[in-house]
């Protein structure tokens, strides 16, 4: 998706970033492979309040996912002469079941 944004816009913004980001997150969520409500580890937790500054962050993702995308005025002077955008997605997995091994037994 955030391919097809690159090739589709004449000019890929933040918020055009954001969006494309945030819409392949949602599908996540309908496809049951994401859970709203789940909870980081330590280190993720960590790494989630180093990146964003949010001090207050308890460790859980009320949405499932948590995104952060750089703001165009905080990039570096090479990140803008290179047109580079960051962005960092942190994401609750669902327990959803990718493979089943099962028996079924019929007695007479």
């Amino acid at each position: 998706a955030i391919f097809n944004a690159l090739g589709s816009s004449r000019r890929l913004t933040t918020g055009i970033l954001t969006d494309t980001v945030t819409q392949v997150l949602q599908l996540g969520i309908s496809n049951g492979g994401i859970e709203p409500g789940g909870t980081v580890g330590a280190a993720t937790k960590a790494d989630i309040i180093s990146v964003t500054g949010n001090q207050d962050f308890d460790g859980t993702l009320t949405s499932g996912y948590l995104l952060w995308v750089q703001r165009s005025s905080v990039r570096t002077d090479i990140d803008r002469a290179n047109r580079i955008g960051r962005f960092k997605a942190w994401l609750a997995p669902a327990e959803a079941i990718h493979e089943i091994f099962g028996d079924i037994v019929l007695s007479g």
